[in-house]
């Protein structure tokens, strides 16, 4: 197992490879492979190289490796411990010298367990004083920005997307910080991450998008917009601008004036009004005629009903405790899910181990010696989505 490079800042990809040779003249019937924990690192898997052959003390042999994309989430000396894989073989030397072989008889099959060496990587804390509003994105970025319509109207939503492509981790990459417009509401239209990886990179695109509202016709500005990242390749803060941008909000249709300059804002303010308020006597003469009385008298039955239901269900669970594992899984995730804090000491990795932990209760995945390939193809023949 080899990285590179092993002395990066916080962010920085490190490109792991994990190597396997198996000698040509052993039939391996079974391979498992046991990946390394990570902790500390924020993982994206990398396309695989095709099989070669290779010969090492005239030896031939099979090599296969398997590439990850680390990104460190904290600095200090880490170390990537040793990967495994738990291999079934047989060693057709030990066959020739078994006479039982003639018959068919090859005798039992052999197991191993080899491990790799450790790999241990230096990250660097990223460089002070950062500029205002970095929110920790490393890499190599433009920025860019676009609408969907040029003529926004009075009252009518358009969407204002923000891009951000380059090479770097684009999953965790945040918006810039958007100031409040005056004279139109702005919501939070949502984010779409495109992600390109080759033979031993990560990049791709994010676009942010905003809900734009305009309350009022006539000239609407988009303010000028700064977002700053760290350049590894050039060790220095970079701080990529787009610049305002001026609208004319054309009139609602319908609205007074609508041929003509100001326009008045849409009525996003007004209230329904009812029509008509139907009241009546309420009395504690004939309680059974109201639904409270009758709500009071089913709670006795519905707490014994409770209470069969939940024994029935524990007893559904001693019987059957892989299902009731399946079953209990979704609550699990959620509560793993609240216990992940972007502040926290890695987050990624909590939210990785809970959404493994939810896949393997769920499905019944053995996902210690799977990629994140094998995990899907895994998934679907189990019945899951494809998509």
């Amino acid at each position: 197992m080899r990285a590179d490079p092993q002395d990066v800042p916080i962010g920085q990809q490190v490109t792991l490879t994990v190597a396997f040779l198996q000698r040509a003249d052993i039939a391996v019937h079974d391979a498992r492979f046991i990946p390394p924990e990570m902790e500390g690192f924020w993982k994206e898997d990398l396309p695989q190289q095709q099989r070669r052959s290779l010969r090492r003390d005239g030896v031939l042999y099979e090599a296969t490796e398997i590439r990850y994309a680390l990104f460190p989430t904290r600095s200090g000396e880490l170390e990537v411990p040793p990967a495994r894989v738990h291999v079934e073989y047989r060693d057709p030397r030990v066959s020739r010298r078994d006479p039982f072989s003639l018959f068919g008889f090859t005798g039992p099959g052999r197991e191993a367990e080899p491990a790799s060496n450790a790999v241990r990587i230096r990250v660097r804390p990223l460089p002070k004083p950062a500029p205002e509003g970095f929110a920790g994105a490393v890499g190599r970025y433009t920025i860019s920005s676009s609408l969907d319509r040029e003529d926004p109207r009075q009252g009518e939503p358009f969407t204002w997307t923000i891009t951000i492509e380059g090479e770097g981790n684009v999953a965790i990459l945040e918006s810039p910080s958007i100031a409040e417009i005056p004279g139109c509401r702005s919501l939070d239209g949502g984010s779409e991450v495109v992600p390109l990886r080759d033979v031993g990179r990560i990049g791709g695109r994010k676009r942010f998008n905003r809900i734009l509202i305009p309350e009022a016709a006539g000239p609407l500005e988009l303010p000028a917009l700064a977002w700053s990242h760290f350049d590894p390749q050039r060790g220095a803060y970079e701080t990529a601008r787009i610049p305002a941008r001026r609208l004319r909000v054309e009139p609602a249709v319908g609205a007074e004036g609508g041929g003509g300059g100001g326009g008045g804002r849409v009525g996003a303010a007004l209230r329904p009004l009812r029509e008509s308020v139907d009241l009546r006597r309420a009395s504690a003469d004939r309680p059974w005629e109201t639904p409270l009385y009758w709500l009071l008298q089913l709670l006795p039955v519905a707490a014994v009903a409770a209470g069969l239901i939940g024994r029935a269900r524990r007893m559904r669970a001693e019987r059957d405790p892989i299902g009731a594992r399946m079953r209990a899984a979704p609550g699990r995730l959620r509560a793993a899910l609240r216990e992940v804090r972007p502040g926290g000491e890695d987050p990624w990795g909590t939210l990785a181990r809970g959404v493994e932990t939810y896949l393997a209760d769920r499905f019944g995945a053995d996902l210690r010696g799977l990629t994140r390939e094998g995990l899907r193809d895994r998934l679907i023949a189990r019945g899951a989505d494809p998509e």
